[in-house]
């Protein structure tokens, strides 16, 4: 037991004196089905202390398109695309503020 608090607090000043705090996984899978047409599905996880986070679309002129706000309590769910236009769009997962990760979406008719 003394080994394991000795290990945890010896990270401890490690990620201090590095001015990091460990980080619980955030990511944002792949859509599918990509292409989509009408409705494209996204799975994601958000860090247990993000307090905002949102789903930001873009097309590739840099417009933004959409935004949908994020739940903590869900995990997947459904980006309505019947009205895009087709084309290439990117979607950004926002946590706080901050870009974390991205992925490509492509639209057909």
């Amino acid at each position: 037991m003394k080994r394991f608090y000795a290990l945890a607090f010896v990270l401890g000043l490690f990620f201090f004196a590095y001015g990091q705090q460990p980080t619980e996984p955030t990511s944002l899978l792949s859509p599918y089905p990509n292409p989509a047409t009408h409705t494209a599905h996204l799975s994601y996880s958000l860090p247990l202390a993000a307090q905002h986070a949102q789903l930001k679309v873009y097309n590739l002129i840099g417009r933004q398109v959409d935004q949908l706000p994020l739940e903590q309590s869900v995990t997947d769910i459904q980006l309505p695309v019947q009205d895009w236009m087709p084309g290439v769009y990117v979607l950004y997962l926002v946590v706080d503020g901050k870009e974390i990760t991205s992925r490509k979406l492509v639209i057909r008719k």
